[in-house]
């Protein structure tokens, strides 16, 4: 169940992006909403300039390039 998915803690390295120009949930919005309580994992956010709600689609050079870096960094 989704609920349940979001009253634990999640274990696992994270990387949160938004979009620095989303006018959907604002840059605020999302930073404020990312605990690091909740991330014993480990929580990593990170803001695309100039990309809205989509920045995967609106930025992918930029969003790809964090990725590549987060997956090195973090190996399976």
């Amino acid at each position: 169940e989704t609920a349940a998915l979001f009253s634990r803690p999640i274990g696992v390295p994270t990387l949160g992006i938004c979009g620095a120009e989303d006018q959907c949930i604002t840059e605020d919005v999302f930073l404020g909403a990312m605990r690091e309580s909740d991330f014993p994992g480990g929580l990593e956010t990170r803001s695309i300039a100039d990309a809205g709600h989509f920045c995967h689609g609106e930025a992918p050079d930029a969003v790809n390039a964090l990725l590549l870096e987060w997956f090195v960094r973090h190996p399976a």
